[in-house]
């Protein structure tokens, strides 16, 4: 709920489901249940892809530190484990 475009996502996709025959409660409810589904779609979509790429930086942090150790620190190596050091803490916040 705090991603910055979840509000939007839900009032969006509450007025695109337009389920309206039964009663008014049958009605309220098949649109909770066609919510929840949307939502684990978006949230597939959206925090997957971030751990996914999450992942991936801390392979990389792991690939460069290990060429540090063997190789020697170099500038290149440096700059490349500042930048993955950033993006990691960009994925945090």
């Amino acid at each position: 709920m705090s991603h910055p475009d979840f509000n939007e996502f839900v009032k969006a996709t509450w007025v695109k489901c337009n389920l309206t025959d039964g009663t008014k409660m049958a009605s309220f409810q098949r649109k909770l249940k066609y919510l929840k589904g949307e939502i684990k779609k978006w949230n597939h979509s959206v925090f997957g892809n971030i751990f996914k790429a999450k992942e991936i930086l801390n392979q990389e942090m792991k690939v460069v530190q290990q060429r540090m150790i063997t190789e020697g620190r170099s500038e290149e190596l440096s700059k490349k484990e500042q930048s993955l050091e950033n993006l990691l803490l960009e994925r945090e916040s």
